[in-house]
């Protein structure tokens, strides 16, 4: 039995020489360029970690806010550098912003090392207000400043910013009706065949209304039809007898 409480506190003092000197090589603290911000500024907050470059750890850094109210705009590269002794100094900035007056007391930032975890000092920050004009002073409204305008400046938005393509499609329904009218006019149109008769039918049609009874007494046919040979041959001898 008491063997094995003489283990059990061998344990127990390993372990606590072991944390003693992971804490011993390991340093993390945080510092501020003033204790006092206005709000809606920004200000940085400096992290200075100093390990052993033999072993691994991770630093953990909160995303979005250090405390209640006090946000973390931006958190810059961390940069690294050899110390020599085995050892190394990780620098990092992280931008705080707040916009709610009051004083606030941050959060550590932690450094984990296997299964131990090292966190840095608390700080306090103070946040002070903006001065607000009290409208003691009355502020007139600032004058119309001269611009100098040009003629697009004149016209609607929406021409402006659609005038070549109202006017390209403007264009294009002009075409299409213009080919629109021409394709009509042209299929409206009939052209009228002309009927040519030749000039010798055209005599003996003439001649069919003058044809005297004396005519058929000297052998001309009359029943021949006026287009036919025979009959304009005919008509011929008679009025050349």
């Amino acid at each position: 039995m008491i063997r094995h409480i003489r283990i059990l506190f061998a344990i127990l003092a390993l372990s606590i020489t072991s944390a003693a000197t992971v804490s011993a090589q390991t340093s993390l603290k945080v510092s501020l360029d003033s204790a006092y911000l206005l709000m809606g500024k920004a200000t940085p907050m400096h992290v200075e970690l100093i390990t052993s470059s033999s072993t691994q750890g991770q630093l953990l850094v909160p995303k979005d806010t250090i405390c209640d109210k006090v946000e973390i705009l931006n958190a810059l590269k961390a940069d690294t550098s050899d110390i020599g002794n085995g050892r190394i100094q990780i620098n990092q900035e992280l931008l705080l912003q707040s916009f709610d007056s009051g004083t606030y007391v941050l959060n550590p930032i932690r450094y984990v090392q296997g299964n131990e975890t090292v966190a840095s000092n608390r700080l306090v920050l103070k946040v002070m207000p903006v001065p607000v004009d009290t409208l003691t002073t009355i502020h007139d409204y600032a004058d119309v400043e001269n611009v100098d305008r040009k003629f697009i400046d004149y016209l609607p938005d929406f021409l402006v910013d659609y005038g070549l393509w109202i006017f390209a499609l403007i264009i294009i329904l002009g075409a299409g009706y213009y080919l629109f009218r021409r394709m009509s006019r042209n299929k409206g149109e009939t052209k009228e065949k002309a009927i040519v008769i030749p000039l010798t039918n055209l005599h003996c049609r003439n001649l069919t209304h003058f044809v005297p009874t004396s005519y058929v007494n000297r052998g001309v046919n009359v029943n021949s039809t006026p287009d036919s040979p025979t009959f304009c041959v005919n008509i011929s001898r008679v009025a050349s007898a």
